[in-house]
């Protein structure tokens, strides 16, 4: 399905790498919740937005957060200025 066909949220380079991310995801990498979560939001079914508020796909996105967190309260302020410098290089790859 092309990218005019499903509804992502952002600017067009985050579209970009939320489909790659939602790509990798529909194959099963983070679990069967997740890869039917993506599946659906590739195939349109449900817009990202949606199956974000969507109690179906709820434990998809709160076990994401969770881990975040976990990770973040782990990192050092260095480690953490590497990965914003590293999210904002690959905002402008995908420009």
């Amino acid at each position: 399905m092309s990218d005019d066909e499903i509804e992502l949220l952002g600017r067009p380079a985050e579209q970009r790498i939320q489909r790659r991310l939602l790509e990798a995801l529909r194959t099963g990498v983070a679990g069967d919740d997740a890869k039917d979560m993506a599946g659906d939001v590739l195939s349109g079914a449900i817009s990202l937005r949606d199956a974000m508020l969507s109690a179906s796909y709820s434990d998809v996105f709160a076990g994401s957060f969770r881990r975040f967190v976990e990770w973040r309260a782990q990192q050092s302020p260095e480690a953490l200025a590497e990965a914003a410098e590293i999210g904002r290089n690959a905002l402008d790859d995908a420009e």
